[in-house]
């Protein structure tokens, strides 16, 4: 029996479309996470000695 697929994919691989949108939601996650990444450096940077806790 031979199936064809349900959408417009082929082999499996998502539309343009679908693979654009993809790609540019992983660009904004990557940009939103590196953002957030240099403000609590930042952040770790401006507080005063007594006010960072360390625990090992």
């Amino acid at each position: 029996m031979i199936t064809k697929p349900m959408s417009g994919s082929v082999a499996g691989r998502p539309s343009a479309v679908a693979d654009r949108i993809g790609r540019t939601l992983m660009a904004v996650n990557a940009v939103a996470t590196l953002v957030a990444f240099v403000n609590g450096i930042l952040v770790m940077n401006s507080a005063a000695d007594d006010r960072v806790v360390t625990e090992a």
